[in-house]
């Protein structure tokens, strides 16, 4: 494989996409904040205190961002809450955190535009307040589940991919 992807003068570290299916436990580095937030029966679930979050495990070395541009995430939320939040950290050490869908209640697909994503939580500059920072090499990911305390979240799906032609961001309810 990798033969193949420098044959293509791709970097080692650049994928097509990114999913996490919650197929095995090692989707998920932690979910801290959530009880037990763990993966079980194909979802990371859990009862929610303040600020849920779940880090997803990515390849070793870093990852190269520059077309995975495009987050959809399904999930289930007992209540709504304030925002899907995004975080980053690149492999330069800046970080940011940032998002602009409301969790609503029940079950919803979440579409982001990384790169119009709202980045607005940072310690390491303006630089960072973009997806994947300057390099574009992150080396941590996660998913923060909306603040709010005492709600049962289920996050079903995850993918990182390229922008999909005619899909626009946004929040789509499910029945």
């Amino acid at each position: 494989l990798l033969g193949a992807l420098l044959a293509l003068g791709r970097s080692a570290t650049a994928v097509p996409a990114l999913e996490w299916t919650f197929d095995r436990s090692t989707d998920v580095v932690n979910a801290p904040n959530m009880d037990p937030g763990h993966v079980q029966n194909g979802v990371v679930c859990g009862w929610t205190r303040w600020d849920p979050y779940v880090y997803l495990r990515l390849p070793e070395t870093p990852t190269d961002v520059r077309e995975l541009t495009w987050l959809t995430v399904r999930l289930y939320s007992s209540a709504p809450a304030d925002l899907l939040d995004i975080y980053y950290r690149a492999d330069d050490g800046r970080w940011c955190l940032g998002g602009i869908l409301p969790i609503r209640q029940g079950w919803a697909t979440y579409r982001v535009d990384l790169n119009r994503n709202n980045w607005r939580e940072t310690t390491t500059g303006d630089a960072a307040k973009q997806w994947g920072g300057t390099t574009k090499r992150i080396i941590s990911f996660r998913l923060d589940l909306g603040n709010e305390a005492n709600r049962w979240v289920m996050l079903d799906y995850v993918k990182l991919a390229t922008p999909e032609p005619g899909v626009e961001p946004g929040v789509t309810p499910e029945p």
